[in-house]
């Protein structure tokens, strides 16, 4: 039996397809950051992200 909170975030999750996947990518960024990231990786992201700041 689903409770209230789990029909909740299945109906959220559902009307709210393209945020949800951007709260999972931002997510996966962060733990990629923080856990598994060297040196290398990080100039890489400073660089793709200086870049894209630029567009705004």
């Amino acid at each position: 039996m689903i409770n209230k909170q789990q029909e909740y975030n299945k109906r959220w999750a559902d009307k709210n397809k393209e945020q949800k996947r951007k709260l999972s990518y931002r997510s996966t960024a962060k733990t990629f950051i923080n856990k598994y990231a060297e040196k290398d990786d990080l100039e890489i992201l400073n660089e793709l992200i200086e870049k894209k700041l630029k567009e705004f």
